[in-house]
């Protein structure tokens, strides 16, 4: 038996949440199409969203799997996604002399 319980204390879609099922929702903002099956080529729903954070960055996992299919190891993927690094330019002001 296997659960699934990640508490975000937000109920949306944002970068923190994770979910089953549903669309993928990718950090970097661009859209793809669902990989398909290896054993059967029919398009893969998305099994699970996972909130996997590295480094302070928001990161997901995205996990899809072929249902009449499951038993087989091709009928899963597993997708990465991670929110762009944000640089910011740090100004110095002139003081007083």
């Amino acid at each position: 038996m296997c659960s699934l319980a990640v508490p975000t204390g937000r109920g949306g879609d944002g970068p923190a949440d994770s979910w089953l099922g549903g669309r993928p929702r990718y950090l970097d903002g661009r859209e793809r199409p669902a990989p398909t099956c290896g054993a059967c080529a029919a398009p893969l729903p998305l099994v699970a969203q996972i909130s996997a954070p590295v480094d302070g960055r928001a990161r997901a996992l995205h996990v899809f799997g072929c249902p009449p299919c499951a038993g087989d190891a091709r009928a899963w993927c597993v997708r990465r996604t991670q929110a762009a690094a944000v640089s910011y330019t740090h100004l110095t002001l002139p003081t007083k002399a």
